[in-house]
């Protein structure tokens, strides 16, 4: 597996603590007990009880929050072979972009991901299946190199004013979680397909099914 990622899982709550308030100035309920900071005009006070509810939540829940790490690490080193033969099937074995790929521990209720810095979140607090979301970061990596190098498509993000883009690249990953190949990393989940990307993805769901093929996939929606 020389020529796949191999992602460090880690603990940082710094940068979990980073997120929280990134998120939470964006207008996003990223924990139920943070919520009421969304309209908080003093971002100090903002900043000082996110860092207490970190803390706190750290303190009170480690063992289970470790025992839930380690368990996310163990089951991803159990299907990662398979992960990759997969994903190389379905990209005719194109390259992964190299560098140092790093998971990092959450225990808030989204899991961002990091394109050029090679980096996401996943889940540790038991409301979400770890597996999953290592899953579904993993493949955006690849998918963004591979629709910007091999066909010269510009990345978006989700707030950017044309961000077609990134839609295709959720719905993308959606149409592959419902595919059989791809159950052993879903935990009987369902993919998310998020209410913003609906309508594009009617429209790729249908060429989808017809082959179930990337590239032409990627050359009907943007008419390439």
């Amino acid at each position: 597996m020389a020529d796949y990622p191999k992602i460090r899982f880690t603990f940082d709550q710094i940068t979990e603590k980073n997120i929280c308030l990134e998120f939470l100035r964006m207008g996003w309920p990223i924990h139920p007990s943070l919520k009421h900071l969304i309209d908080c005009p003093n971002e100090e006070l903002v900043k000082i009880e996110i860092s207490d509810f970190i803390n706190s939540y750290y303190q009170k829940n480690f063992d289970k929050l470790s025992n839930n790490f380690s368990q996310a690490v163990e089951n991803w080193s159990k299907v990662e072979k398979s992960y990759y033969k997969k994903v190389d099937s379905l990209l005719n074995n194109y390259p992964w972009p190299q560098g140092d790929y790093k998971a990092v521990a959450s225990v808030l209720y989204c899991f961002p991901r990091y394109i050029e810095e090679k980096w996401f979140a996943f889940p540790v607090n038991g409301q979400f299946f770890p597996l999953m979301v290592v899953a579904h970061e993993m493949l955006h990596f690849i998918i963004y190199d591979y629709m910007e190098k091999k066909y010269g498509l510009k990345p978006s993000e989700c707030f950017d004013e044309d961000n077609k883009f990134w839609q295709f690249t959720e719905n993308l990953n959606a149409l592959i979680e419902d595919e059989p190949m791809w159950q052993e990393f879903m935990n009987g989940k369902k993919a998310n397909i998020k209410p913003e990307c609906k309508d594009l993805y009617q429209e790729m769901k249908i060429i989808w099914d017809k082959d179930k093929n990337i590239d032409n996939l990627i050359k009907k929606i943007f008419t390439i």
